[in-house]
């Protein structure tokens, strides 16, 4: 299997620059795994994509992608994935890019993909297009004019903190299946909310950056038919929670008319207990 790990791939930050420029170009390979690079300054950081008739099934994960700050440079994307492709395009961290993540043809699986914009402009975190069957789920998108864009595309869109954004979702003729995420404005689905998502801190020099507080309702919000590595229902986002300990039974359980009390050995350093019901 050929991997394309831990490389760092810059360009001159002149205004002058060749228009074009990809730092990262793969095209008709059936299978490679692109991780932890670091790519900064190139109109397209990552690009892959397959004209082929065998589909391509990447992997591209760990990766950072930015571009320059200028505002100059428009049209900037951090990851294109174009054609016969699906496979997984998951951890990475985009920022400063017009365009996070563009999908045209192509069906791969996006989640756990934190993308972010320190100045909003006219931007677009996830961009899709002509895709069927297109999975989008447990991302962090935050400060884009829109969170995804859908033009003629079926997916599923789960699991996602859509926040500080103009709009969250803009679909057209497409077929669109929106639950259990966080998106400002609100958008028609099962189990979406309208919350602050209270994130730790916005600040990315921060390294719980667009982390979780404690007291976020994002926590165990996600699709109950998926937990997370913790054991809990999911939380909806790219950086879950983590609740370090679970009580499997309690210590004492005492039925008093139409209350029950209960009591446990405590757990040092727990912020908070999280008591579950079954039927």
């Amino acid at each position: 299997t050929p991997t394309l790990t831990n490389n760092r791939v810059l360009t001159s930050p002149q205004r002058t620059r060749e228009e074009g420029q990809k730092g990262i170009w793969i095209q008709n390979i059936k299978y490679i795994e692109v991780d932890s690079n670091f790519v900064n300054g190139y109109e397209t950081g990552i690009e892959f994509g397959n004209d082929e008739a065998d589909t391509s099934t990447p992997t591209l994960t760990n990766n950072r992608v930015l571009n320059s700050p200028q505002r100059t440079r428009n049209g900037n994307v951090g990851i294109r994935i174009l054609g016969n492709v699906a496979g997984e395009t998951h951890s990475n961290e985009i920022t400063a890019c017009d365009s996070a993540i563009v999908i045209s043809e192509a069906v791969p699986k996006i989640y756990e993909n934190l993308l972010y914009l320190e100045n909003m402009g006219s931007s677009v975190a996830i961009s899709a297009e002509n895709a069927s069957g297109l999975n989008v789920f447990d991302n962090t998108i935050y400060n884009y004019n829109t969170g995804f864009v859908a033009q003629n595309t079926v997916a599923d869109f789960t699991n996602n903190i859509v926040w500080h954004v103009t709009n969250g979702i803009d679909e057209t003729g497409s077929v669109l299946t929106v639950n259990y995420n966080n998106i400002l404005g609100g958008y028609t689905g099962l189990n979406n909310i309208n919350v602050d998502p209270q994130f730790t801190s916005v600040d990315s020099a921060d390294v719980d950056f667009l982390h979780l507080n404690w007291t976020s309702e994002c926590i165990d919000a996600g699709d109950p038919s998926t937990i997370d590595e913790d054991g809990t229902i999911s939380d909806v986002g790219a950086n879950s929670f983590t609740q370090l300990a679970t009580l499997s039974t309690p210590n004492i359980a005492i039925a008093l008319s139409t209350t029950i009390q209960l009591s446990w050995n405590e757990i040092p350093g727990a912020i908070r207990y999280n008591i579950y019901k079954s039927t």
